[in-house]
């Protein structure tokens, strides 16, 4: 397996040349490149898309730091306008898996999010925004990896299955993170990992916990609150050794499934914090021997 470092993580703090040193300085030569990572070129449209961004200036400045961009990240459905716009959004989506080829990146990571923010799934409606994408994916080579959330349809392991058997594609796969599992009152492992480990085509590695004042100390780790049987209670994230996810294990069985894929580390906190926690959990995960 491969560790990669998520762009997403110092967007807001840090340019694209900053980020590479901090990727360069751990030791980490994947990337998981955002659009907000780029720097603007043209008329951009939206923060999550592609469109007006200096994607070829971007290459470049990867490049030189000897980095690879194992994925391309698209985040529109985070957005509840962007996310009702079905033709922009499935333009957008094509566009960054169009980025994706371009920059020698196997996976989109792509997420419902506002897209369909219940449980109830629509086959046909989601068909409208993400076809267009699956057909350029199968021409291109490229994955579409869909992310589980806590607060859309993909909330339920089965969900996410029956999306990924609805659709019908080899290039049509999941962003495995069980993290968000359990926020949305799911047992991470061995159960979600069970029934969806034969479609995993990319991972991201996080940890998290109930939100408890009495040990979750540091207001930077707090997130969304957490759905389904848990709704209403908060949550906290944690490095990946500490938190309540069995982290080990899912790690352990992606290894001995034989998983070749990126598992990338992605901590949603404040700058200093996730510098440390990426320090801690590079520490943590090359004691398994599983990665290269």
């Amino acid at each position: 397996m491969k560790l990669g470092l998520n762009g997403m993580t110092f967007s807001e703090t840090d340019d694209l040349e900053s980020i590479l040193k901090i990727a360069n300085g751990f030791g980490i030569n994947h990337l998981e490149l955002w659009a907000h990572n780029c720097e603007d070129v043209g008329e951009t449209i939206h923060q999550y898309a592609y469109k007006g961004k200096d994607i070829k200036k971007a290459k470049n400045q990867i490049n030189s730091y000897g980095i690879n961009v194992c994925c391309i990240a698209f985040g529109c459905g985070f957005d509840p306008v962007f996310s009702k716009e079905q033709k922009l959004f499935s333009r957008e989506l094509v566009r960054a898996v169009e980025v994706a080829a371009e920059m020698g990146a196997g996976i989109v990571n792509h997420y419902c999010g506002h897209v369909l923010p219940s449980e109830n799934i629509d086959i046909a409606y989601l068909a409208e925004y993400w076809d267009p994408a699956i057909k350029r994916a199968e021409q291109l080579g490229i994955i579409l990896a869909l992310e589980n959330e806590a607060h859309d349809v993909t909330q339920t392991p089965e969900n996410m299955l029956k999306l990924i058997t609805e659709f019908n594609s080899n290039c049509f796969k999941t962003n495995f993170d069980p993290t968000n599992y359990y926020q949305s009152a799911n047992e991470p492992f061995p159960y979600s990992y069970e029934l969806l480990k034969d479609h995993i085509a990319y991972m991201h590695i996080k940890n998290g916990c109930r939100y408890n004042p009495l040990y979750c100390k540091d207001s930077d780790w707090i997130g969304e609150a957490m759905s389904r049987d848990y709704s209403g209670i908060g949550f906290y994230y944690t490095e990946a050794k500490s938190g309540a996810v069995n982290m080990e294990g899912v790690l352990n069985r992606l290894h001995k499934d034989g998983y070749k894929g990126f598992c990338t580390i992605e901590p949603h906190t404040s700058r200093q914090n996730a510098l440390n926690c990426i320090k801690n959990d590079l520490i943590y995960l090359s004691k398994s021997n599983y990665f290269e």
